[in-house]
């Protein structure tokens, strides 16, 4: 008993116990959770792009039987990379600009486009690289923009435990990407297209989720103090 007292956990615990309650309410766990869910875009990509191109239908829409195959797939899962290399580079522009919340809707809804035009692709394989590139911009600015804003807001004794949420969302994402291309090859046929289309579909639920929670959230107390609106911060937590 003397041992754990003396460890780091009985300190962390020790420090949350000391907040004052009021810290821990419901705007807060909003606010968090909505910028949580921007790692969602990644981890649901990393486990859903390799293996949709796996999926019969979509090779077949594709024409991926031949000698190309390898380098059409290759592209449909690295193009994501380039579009995120850009969208984390020009978010540190339009974060301090528009906002964390107006930023994280913005890069959520380019996401989210990225997807639909993926999705309804057809075939075609320059729209369905221009799909995966906006999709990327959305993917790399989330990633900047969410574990950010959580750190802002989070308090110091908590900031790191909060911060985990977005890791934990990434790897749900992961998860439920390749869980629902696999219910979709065994319970979908592949002489349809929407073996392959509907994971690409899917993933515009979660963006929508996370612009949804924005409205009940809170703006970042650093942002406003930059904005020279310090007293906000007070009114509005």
């Amino acid at each position: 008993m003397d041992a754990f007292k003396k460890s780091s956990l009985a300190k962390y615990v020790y420090d949350i116990k000391s907040l004052p309650p009021g810290i821990f309410n419901w705007h807060l766990f909003v606010t968090v959770a909505a910028f949580a869910l921007g790692g969602c875009p990644k981890g649901w990509d990393e486990g859903a792009a390799a293996s949709i191109t796996e999926l019969e239908s979509f090779k077949h829409a594709y024409h991926l039987e031949g000698s190309n195959s390898k380098t059409t797939i290759s592209n449909l899962v690295s193009f994501v990379n380039i579009g995120a290399g850009v969208g984390a580079f020009l978010s540190f522009f339009l974060n301090d600009k528009i906002g964390r919340l107006w930023s994280m809707r913005l890069y959520q809804t380019i996401y989210a486009a990225g997807s639909l035009i993926s999705c309804f692709s057809y075939g075609n394989h320059g729209v369905l690289y221009v799909g995966r590139i906006i999709a990327g911009l959305g993917v790399g600015a989330c990633t900047v923009v969410g574990p950010m804003s959580i750190a802002e807001m989070a308090p110091k004794s908590i900031r790191g435990l909060m911060t985990l949420w977005f890791n934990v969302c990434m790897l749900e994402g992961q998860a439920l990407g390749i869980f629902t291309v696999f219910g979709c090859s065994t319970n979908i046929s592949s002489e349809h297209s929407l073996q392959y289309q509907i994971p690409w579909f899917v993933q515009t639920f979660v963006p929508a989720i996370a612009i949804g929670l924005s409205f009940f959230s809170v703006e970042s107390p650093r942002w406003l103090a930059i904005q020279g609106k310090q007293r906000m911060p007070l009114t509005l937590w």
